[in-house]
């Protein structure tokens, strides 16, 4: 991997391979931390069902409200094992520490910190859907468009030139709006470094150069496409078993998929979190030892 300006470089296999092998080490500590906000996630996605909320984003973000400080609250306990070597739950001294208290005090300003800036992000990503969901075109006026499109060119043979250039022209826009969510997708990871109270500027310089958000995107397609797959292949086997036995099997089957899903979700959470923290180790503030566990790097250093 080459490095970028700022020096931000990791290899993207093994950092997605880090975050499948810690969460799977991690797999008996992270189902405590994580079956309570697993079914606060099922019930809060079967009440979008239930309310036919389907095509309203901003309700959803209401209702999800719950589950999304829920999840925050997950990533954000496992971010403190991941660079503090902390684990939830923390046992309070019998006899008062001035140090212990203020390490106490710093975990919980950073469970916090992260836990109200996954929120937000959560919640812009609601928005964001609205807006592109009221006022971006659907499929149906795109085709629809370049029918009629098909239609004035066949007619105005003579203006092709001058409708090529109106063409590229429109072509600007929506990719320097592409460009600029590549750029952006550095911010969906804010809550990393405010677990570990890091000031967003130096997360920022840390991650300057265009390529640090490319980077970052590849990874996130390493690390989540498997589990989702995975997750696929069983709703659809289940899907196929209560297909032909009946409307209860029918409902059951939804429901054991929509907790499939959501266990998924808050899998590929976990992962990417372990995955992200591990490619930003570099830079970011940690306990001695940290995240220094992955067998694929130890054995390539002997």
């Amino acid at each position: 991997m080459k490095q970028t300006r700022a020096g931000f470089q990791f290899n993207i296999m093994d950092a997605a391979g880090y975050g499948y092998y810690r969460v799977w080490v991690e797999r008996a500590y992270l189902l405590r931390l994580a079956l309570i906000p697993v079914f606060i996630k099922f019930a809060c996605t079967i009440a979008i069902f239930a309310l036919d909320l389907d095509e309203n984003p901003l309700r959803q973000g209401l209702v999800m409200l719950p589950a999304t400080f829920a999840e925050g609250w997950v990533l954000a306990q496992f971010l403190r094992t991941l660079l503090m070597n902390e684990r939830w739950p923390i046992m309070l001294p019998q006899v008062p520490n001035p140090n212990i208290i203020r390490q106490l005090l710093n975990r919980a300003r950073g469970i916090v910190a992260s836990v109200l800036v996954y929120v937000l992000l959560g919640m812009l990503a609601y928005v964001t859907r609205y807006v592109m969901f009221e006022y971006f075109p659907s499929s149906e006026e795109i085709d629809s468009a370049r029918t009629a499109a098909e239609q004035v060119k066949a007619t105005e043979s003579n203006s092709g030139s001058i409708n090529g250039v109106l063409g590229l022209l429109a072509t600007i826009p929506m990719t320097l709006a592409f460009l600029g969510v590549i750029w952006t997708f550095r911010f969906m990871w804010l809550y990393i470094p405010f677990a570990v109270l890091m000031p967003v500027k130096d997360y920022m310089k840390a991650l300057s150069g265009f390529m640090s958000s490319v980077y970052l995107i590849v990874l996130f397609l390493a690390s989540m496409l498997p589990a989702t797959f995975v997750a696929i292949m069983l709703v659809r086997v289940v899907y196929g078993a209560t297909e032909d036995m009946g409307e209860t099997a029918q409902m059951l089957g939804h429901f054991i998929s929509v907790l499939i899903s959501v266990s998924t979700e808050i899998t590929v959470g976990l992962v990417t979190t372990a995955a992200f923290s591990w490619a930003m180790r570099s830079f970011l503030p940690k306990a001695k030892g940290a995240l220094d566990d992955f067998p694929g790097e130890i054995n390539r250093s002997k």
